[in-house]
């Protein structure tokens, strides 16, 4: 084997999933001073896609990663500019700790003197404290502001070939890692490395792996099916009468499309009403759940497609905590995992305490969810 420093540097490596190695690059892309030497082109290109105060090429601006909190936390990149204080989480695949943005934009407030503090998370996954109070980055998306759009808009400005080749190729790696094909985190590098040594153990090893590999897409399907089943099966304790909606697919069909839904319904319930699950982008990615009831007096919701109690049960599911709301979803918030990825969705099994998916607490919390949210429905209906 190739010894670990004499392996050849690609930009595969150099951006592979490593959240410290990440936020070292968002760091000098950021900085005017960076090693890109494009000055403050891309700070600009950031403060725009949010909407804030752009600086001139004579404003100071100070880059400081990993200033430390009260709380003995660590924000990963503080931006100081002459009127805003900005502060980066970058967030690729590591779970969220308890009040931590919270904490977070309590310690900028208390940096920032008279200057506007503004906390940025810079993720794939939505927030799950102060929702209101930060500003949302996404890695990669085509609507919603991300670092991919900043990137394509500052490409054709970019002065060196070398910096432009290196935004170009970065530009690629977040559209491939968080743009739908599906990630392995660096927790799951044990499980590949021991499968690698398992199929140079002996030649049926190969074959047991090689099968494994024949049947993936296969082995996927049943592992989304035994979460539908068991979606219904506990939901139907509570609500004898739930059934699955009648245009529904298989969970497994449904969550391959985007913008599809599966979903489950009680009979008494309002007509295009239901919880259900459906996925933001396609190849199983951008998972989330919620109430399903649109808003028939919105423009955009088709004459016959909307729910007559969209107000009293989006007023209802105000009581659950971590949700957002749109015309179509009163209630929604994206699932934990966010990727059902056949990866993904193995390293659930290889984490749940018995070997199955449905016993895994993260499984085990969305159902909680569901059964929570369909009680709202109740309480509204």
């Amino acid at each position: 084997m190739m010894p670990i420093h004499s392996r050849p540097i690609t930009m595969r490596s150099l951006f592979q999933p490593n959240e410290v190695r990440l936020s070292r690059i968002v760091a000098d892309l950021f900085d005017p001073n960076g090693t890109h030497g494009q000055g403050i082109l891309f700070l600009n290109a950031l403060l725009s896609e949010l909407d804030l105060k752009r600086v001139s090429p004579i404003d100071h601006v100070s880059v400081r990663r990993e200033m430390v909190t009260k709380e003995r936390r660590q924000i990963d990149l503080v931006v100081e500019m002459p009127s805003i204080i900005l502060g980066i989480e970058n967030k690729p695949w590591a779970g969220q700790q308890p009040k931590q943005l919270s904490d977070y934009i309590l310690a900028l407030e208390g940096w920032a003197r008279d200057r506007t503090p503004v906390l940025v998370f810079l993720s794939n996954k939505e927030p799950e404290t102060a929702v209101n109070q930060i500003r949302q980055l996404w890695f990669y998306s085509e609507d919603e502001p991300s670092l991919t759009n900043i990137l394509e808009g500052c490409r054709e400005r970019i002065r060196a070939s070398r910096t432009r080749t290196h935004v170009e190729e970065m530009i690629t790696y977040l559209s491939s890692e968080f743009g739908g094909e599906s990630m392995v985190a660096d927790s799951n590098e044990a499980y590949v490395e021991a499968v690698e040594v398992e199929f140079e153990r002996s030649v049926d090893s190969k074959r047991a792996i090689a099968m494994a590999m024949i049947a993936q897409q296969r082995l996927h399907e049943r592992l989304i099916e035994e979460i539908s089943d068991i979606v219904v099966q506990k939901m139907q304790k509570v609500f004898s009468d739930l059934e699955e909606d009648e245009e529904n697919n298989s969970l497994h069909y449904d969550l391959g499309r985007k913008n599809n839904y599966w979903g489950v319904r009680r009979p008494s319930w309002p007509a295009n009403c239901m919880v259900a699950i459906s996925p933001a982008k396609t190849g199983y990615s951008g998972i989330y759940f919620g109430i399903q009831a649109p808003d028939g007096s919105h423009r955009y919701v088709d004459k016959g497609d909307g729910c007559k109690s969209h107000s009293l049960i989006k007023s209802a599911a105000k009581e659950i905590e971590g949700g957002s709301s749109t015309y179509d979803w009163p209630w929604w918030k994206y699932a934990e995992p966010v990727d059902w990825s056949p990866e993904m969705l193995a390293s659930l099994v290889l984490e749940s305490p018995t070997g199955s998916i449905i016993d895994h607490p993260r499984i085990k919390d969305l159902i909680d969810r569901m059964i929570a949210l369909a009680e709202a429905i109740d309480g509204a209906v």
